[in-house]
């Protein structure tokens, strides 16, 4: 019979029967009833048990969810009294101890219903039931662990590598715990004997925090690249929000993070032969591809930051047939700073030059070649000339290197060529304030 039913008020009695269609009995403000289950819909489970208040008088509630409680919504006093009889509880809950292989049942048992409606209404948000399983008395503890006699005496318990797992039955089925990972468990391991301690779950190692990245908004702007480098130091090259020389006017830039300490910011990336034309105070290219190269001239002549050092890196290198990798060629202003607005006519201050060598010398000049394009732009002259040719002299992409210091002199035609075309390969220009 599938009868109209009232709203079954939090705690009423009700006991599950197997088989794919049962009933479920209550009992509520001192009248009974029941009410249908099918298992055939929707088959029980176990959501959580509130393992965090187990001791010796204190039950674990074992909260059921997808038990369809029909009928629902009625006044109280519209009880179904042609089936005013309660079943026999049903449901059974079992300790087990996979260590022993040891298990405490206790059982059949009541579950209770429990009714959540909306504020002010009859109207129900969602059902289920729970039961109650005593946790482990000192008859249980006998059960589930090995005792030592001197121990049992003095009224304790070895049983420290021990955990006691529970599960509710309905009858012979077992109902499926969907809960969290381990919540289904108590440690034995308590110093004193009946005084159960939660198992919280294993611990889920947090996702690593993402990695921390300034200045990648507007809003968030730094003064410039090196500041960036300065700030965090495991910033990653890339594109970054920086001001001009009075904080203002924020714009992006590539900074270089890596090459002889980082905090550049990258004037061009050259990947072609007609690249070498461009020039330090014009936009060129598609900023910030590096694959097929850019100049960002004319952003940082509207920036016009301070600088004291400026490089050139020549991502490959090919001397005489053999790769040389990564090379470098550094100015530091001996004293002083330079307005990116007057990049094309530095040597208004005087410079000293290094390489990745370790090679250092005074330079006399660093426009011997010119400062309009880059591909004059950064010859050396220290007594000895290094840096980018003026002209094509053999090479594949354009331009030999001049780099007296490590021999061949300079106009050595294709002996000595930066590549720029290939995976891994190009030239770039930048410049930082380094205090």
């Amino acid at each position: 019979m599938l009868c109209t039913l009232p709203l079954i008020a939090l705690g009423s009695t009700l006991s599950l029967r197997g088989g794919a269609s049962s009933d479920i009995s209550f009992e509520s403000n001192g009248k009974s009833g029941t009410m249908s289950l099918s298992c055939a819909d929707s088959t029980p489970k176990v959501g959580y048990f509130n393992m965090s208040k187990v001791a010796d008088d204190h039950p674990v509630r074992a909260w059921l969810i997808d038990v369809p409680l029909s009928c629902l919504g009625k006044a109280p006093d519209q009880l179904c009294a042609d089936d005013a009889h309660i079943y026999p509880p049903s449901v059974y809950c079992k300790w087990h101890v996979p260590e022993t292989e040891k298990e405490l049942v206790f059982g059949p048992m009541y579950a209770h219903a429990y009714i959540q409606t909306a504020p002010g209404t009859e109207m129900v948000l969602a059902s289920g039931a729970y039961v109650d399983c005593p946790s482990p008395k000192e008859d249980g503890f006998r059960n589930l662990t090995e005792w030592s006699e001197d121990k049992q005496k003095a009224g304790h318990f070895d049983s420290n590598d021990y955990t006691a797992k529970l599960s509710v039955y309905r009858a012979s089925d077992a109902i499926a715990y969907v809960g969290p990972e381990g919540s289904d468990s108590i440690s034995l391991g308590t110093p004193h004997y009946g005084d159960l301690s939660p198992k919280p779950p294993p611990p889920s190692a947090p996702p690593p925090p993402p990695p921390k990245v300034l200045a990648q908004t507007a809003d968030a702007a730094e003064s410039d690249c090196y500041a960036i480098k300065t700030k965090l130091a495991s910033s990653p090259t890339g594109v970054y929000w920086v001001t001009d020389k009075n904080g203002n006017n924020p714009k992006q830039v590539m900074c270089e993070m890596e090459t002889d300490g980082g905090g550049w910011t990258m004037m061009t990336m050259l990947r072609a032969s007609s690249q070498w034309d461009w020039t330090p105070t014009r936009d060129e290219g598609s900023f910030p591809n590096n694959n097929s190269g850019w100049d960002r001239g004319a952003t940082l002549v509207g920036l016009n930051q301070n600088l004291n050092e400026r490089i050139v890196v020549y991502l490959k290198i090919i001397k005489q047939g053999q790769d040389l990798g990564t090379n470098w060629l550094k100015v530091k202003a001996n004293s002083g700073t330079l307005p990116y607005s007057n990049i094309q006519s530095p040597d208004a201050l005087r410079w000293t030059m290094t390489d990745n060598f370790g090679y250092s010398s005074a330079s006399g000049t660093t426009c011997s070649h010119g400062c309009t394009k880059y591909r004059g732009y950064g010859m050396f002259k220290s007594g000895t000339w290094h840096g980018t040719q003026g002209g094509n002299n053999g090479c594949r992409d354009g331009n030999n290197i001049c780099w007296m210091s490590q021999g061949l002199g300079c106009n050595v035609g294709s002996a000595r060529c930066a590549y720029l075309t290939g995976a891994g390969e190009g030239v770039w220009y930048g410049y930082r304030l380094k205090q």
